[in-house]
């Protein structure tokens, strides 16, 4: 698949642990922005607690590789037992409608 693709993931830190988990989370993001494919990692917060980052990636081969880089591995351990459940991962293909400027991340 080479098309573009945008991924989420999603975070459930537990309370206690929620500051660790955001710093481990932006180091990732920081790093991602220079791994081959990324044309777009932004981390967001929540009002409920849960850490969302959503990537925008060259093609599914690159983002599927991005889940071998260090950052990934070394955030793995990082926030190893952390969590209040596990992460939740999901890809999507872009269906841009309308205005094409507004109509895709």
């Amino acid at each position: 698949m080479s098309e573009e693709i945008v991924a989420i993931a999603r975070f459930f830190p537990r309370p206690e642990s929620y500051e660790e988990v955001l710093a481990a989370l932006e180091r990732v993001t920081i790093a991602t922005h220079s791994e081959p494919g990324c044309l777009l990692v932004a981390l967001h917060t929540g009002d409920d607690g849960d850490l969302m980052q959503i990537g925008k990636w060259e093609s599914f081969e690159a983002w599927s590789a991005h889940g071998d880089a260090e950052s990934v591995r070394t955030l793995d351990r990082d926030i190893e037992g952390l969590l209040a459940r596990d992460r939740e991962i999901s890809w999507f293909l872009p269906r841009p409608v309308g205005d094409p400027a507004k109509s895709a991340v």
